[in-house]
């Protein structure tokens, strides 16, 4: 399934509801640390060095819990990703459209379920190329090239979870932004 952006109308004022498979998004949880590198580099804009750097920084946090006790650290939520010293909010804020802790992958991304930005760090800041993919997916097209996207990174699966967004007017220009993960077909 395809991320998608439906307008839907609530007490007479549009809403922009967008449905995002799970597996178009980067699993801090689960990414190897060259395409956590990259989300650092191209979304986080920090140089390619320092990428590396904090992106290693990551998988080793997740190799340990940071009280001492036995076990991996899961990041339960990805605000977790604010305990890495490294990340601060700016930072994290954006990197947040990119992410999940909760997809149940591989550590792969699904390039026909990610959004343009995702797109773009699979392709490694080429973000016409992305632009393109997410164009050619958004109308419908078969059969789309992904042989630009970093094969390492690309996976092909299929799932049951989402995150459902809903940007709701608040007034004077202001936007709340509603969001949940939902898992369809679990009991």
């Amino acid at each position: 399934a395809a991320m998608q952006t439906l307008m839907v109308q609530f007490g007479g004022e549009p809403i922009a509801v967008t449905v995002q498979p799970l597996n178009g998004l980067i699993n801090i949880d689960r990414a190897p640390a060259p395409l956590l590198a990259a989300l650092l580099a191209v979304a986080g804009g920090l140089p390619a060095g320092q990428a590396e750097t904090l992106a290693q920084t990551l998988v080793d946090w997740r190799g340990s819990r940071p009280d001492g006790t036995a076990g991996p650290y899961h990041f339960e939520a990805i605000e977790d990703l604010l305990l890495i010293p490294g990340i601060d909010y700016s930072l994290f804020q954006r990197l947040q459209p990119l992410i999940t802790t909760d997809d149940g992958s591989g550590g792969q991304v699904n390039p026909l379920a990610a959004n343009a930005d995702v797109l773009s760090v699979l392709a490694g800041g080429n973000s016409g190329r992305a632009a393109q993919i997410a164009a050619a997916r958004d109308a419908g097209q078969t059969g789309i090239d992904t042989t630009s996207l970093d094969s390492r990174f690309v996976s092909t699966s299929s799932t049951e979870r989402y995150r459902i967004e809903a940007r709701v007017p608040a007034g004077e220009g202001r936007i709340k932004v509603f969001s949940r993960t939902v898992a369809l077909g679990e009991n």
